[in-house]
């Protein structure tokens, strides 16, 4: 696996992990809460007047991610989402064709 050089070119749920980690993110809790800074910086890493600092703290804490750590949380994003895959198959199993 060769890691990419920056967290924005992660796959969502590697980005999503990697957000959520960081206790120290900046936004104006007046104008949006904790979670909607981070769906924020999910679709717009440029979002919000403390881009730069948010952008370099996701970045060192990338950074200092393993190669083994990443490659260790893409199984179990790959998991969760087999496990959601899986129950939305059953679903189409057992409800009957018309």
């Amino acid at each position: 696996m060769i890691k990419p050089k920056h967290w924005t070119d992660l796959p969502y749920d590697l980005r999503d992990h990697l957000i959520e980690s960081i206790d120290e993110l900046d936004y104006d809790s007046y104008e949006s809460s904790r979670a909607e800074a981070i769906e924020a910086l999910h679709n717009d890493p440029d979002w919000g007047s403390d881009t730069q600092r948010n952008n370099e703290r996701i970045q060192a804490v990338y950074e200092s991610r393993s190669d083994e750590y990443l490659r260790e949380e893409a199984e179990r994003c790959i998991g969760y989402l087999q496990s959601r895959l899986d129950r939305l198959k059953n679903f189409v199993a057992a409800v009957p064709e018309e």
